[in-house]
């Protein structure tokens, strides 16, 4: 059973499910990081926003931290979600090979009618990387049909498009 788990996501002032999931999986036993890749005011999928985003080499520079600690194995679970900076999906790999960790990918993209709400190439990045890699992903329907080229998909009548994605 899993013990410690890092979370490397976003950090929105409007929008809380990265604090609502550390509350349940610490509900459950387990001992939660957090490692922010984005501090913005609001949803980007509003158009606009103000803030901070991560680039490659400032997470990088965050787990070099832990990894002088010896922290770095102690994560059973990567979870990993909104990220602006392709350099990032790689390091997050990375992390998950160093660890010997479980990899649990959502890979934040857009949705309907919004569109993509990050930058066009993270799409690429997801199909080569996390999409390859990660135990588990979680991508909505817009997601899916981005990083499948599947258009339109319900994965209720069609579970085999779920293989495409891997």
């Amino acid at each position: 059973m899993w013990k410690c788990v890092r979370g490397i996501s976003c950090r929105l002032v409007f929008f809380l499910l990265t604090r609502e999931l550390r509350l349940i999986l610490e509900l459950l036993g387990l001992e939660v990081d957090r490692l922010n890749t984005v501090q913005f005011s609001n949803h980007t999928g509003y158009g606009s926003w103000t803030g901070k985003m991560l680039e490659t080499a400032e997470v990088s520079s965050l787990l070099e931290g832990l990894r002088n600690k010896g922290w770095i194995k102690k994560y059973d679970v990567i979870l990993s979600g909104y990220m602006r900076d392709k350099g990032i999906c790689q390091v997050i790999s990375d992390l998950v090979d160093e660890a010997g960790a479980t990899w649990v990918c959502d890979p934040v993209l857009g949705d309907y009618p919004r569109g993509l709400y990050v930058p066009e190439d993270l799409v690429e990045v997801h199909r080569d990387i996390s999409c390859k890699k990660a135990a588990v992903l979680t991508p909505n329907q817009f997601e899916a049909e981005c990083l499948t080229g599947k258009l339109p998909i319900i994965f209720a009548y069609k579970p085999h498009l779920i293989k495409e994605l891997k």
